[in-house]
């Protein structure tokens, strides 16, 4: 969740300073609102090339505009679809529209190499599941994400083409209320074809 040029963040672009802070060249801002000056939303900030990003509207039965940031990266030649959200906490009727949305693009990916994250707004590990052929790093333990709460309502979502190495929660909170929930992943090596004899 990133503020863009803002009057609470001086008029700074944040996910540029990001990317210079990191060396992390390439980036990318989802602006959700207008805000405050300037616009709020979410930020994909990556080492490896962007070659396309898009955003698109979420449905939020009229509470804050949410929407889904989608960015194809190539990781050394191969593609990945890196998808991040912040989605309404006030409804989980509304969540069920925003996480079928989810679901209609993650089900787009051409080469099932796919990961989503953000902010859910939720502890309930079932709504989850219209983003078919994937699974959730934080899937058992609950994490101290957000200040003054134990829920894990930020995750780390991601197709059967990866495999997790390791993940965890870095809770050294600065410019944020959430702590970060980060995770390392790798590809599942496709298989050999069988070879006749």
């Amino acid at each position: 969740e990133v503020d863009t040029r803002t009057n609470r963040n001086k008029k700074q672009n944040t996910m540029k300073i990001l990317s210079e802070l990191t060396g992390y060249e390439y980036y990318k801002t989802t602006s959700c609102i207008d805000f405050d000056g300037g616009t709020y939303g979410t930020g994909i900030l990556s080492k490896y090339p962007i070659e396309n990003h898009s955003s698109v509207a979420l449905i939020s039965d009229g509470h804050e505009q949410r929407k889904l940031g989608h960015a194809v990266i190539n990781i050394d030649g191969t593609v990945i679809d890196f998808f991040n959200t912040h989605l309404s906490w006030e409804s989980k009727e509304t969540r069920a529209k925003q996480f079928a949305g989810i679901a209609k693009y993650t089900a787009e990916c051409e080469n099932d190499l796919f990961i989503v994250t953000g902010d859910f707004n939720t502890r309930d590990f079932s709504e989850f599941e219209p983003i078919e052929n994937s699974k959730l790093v934080n899937n058992e333990l609950t994490y101290m994400v957000s200040c003054g709460d134990d829920g894990a309502i930020d995750n780390v979502v991601y197709s059967k083409g990866f495999k997790v190495k390791s993940y965890g929660v870095y809770d050294k909170v600065v410019h944020s209320d959430h702590s970060m929930v980060w995770a390392e992943l790798s590809f599942v090596p496709a298989e050999a074809p069988e070879t006749e004899e």
